[in-house]
């Protein structure tokens, strides 16, 4: 992102490499961020113990798309967790 002239002033005692803070706030900025970053990496979204039951399930969302995990009967009787 290119800081406008004007708005540059107002960082002049900050450091060069700091990030910018339209990186937290921009709309755009979190839409390409859902499809280039989240969309393509490992998430921690729970843990075993957080559904230690056949049937016991978690939403967990990434960005606007819900991702359900749940319990399952895994090979050899052992409860599995997956999405």
């Amino acid at each position: 992102m290119n800081i406008p002239v004007a708005e540059g002033a107002l960082f002049a005692e900050v450091r060069d490499d700091y990030i910018d803070h339209r990186r937290f706030t921009s709309a755009e900025f979190a839409h390409l961020e859902g499809e280039r970053l989240w969309t393509s990496t490992w998430h921690w979204a729970c843990r075993e113990e957080e559904i230690p039951r056949v049937g016991d399930y978690l939403v967990y969302d990434i960005g606007d798309q819900p991702d359900p995990l749940g319990q399952g009967q895994g090979a050899g009787g052992r409860g599995r967790s997956g999405g």
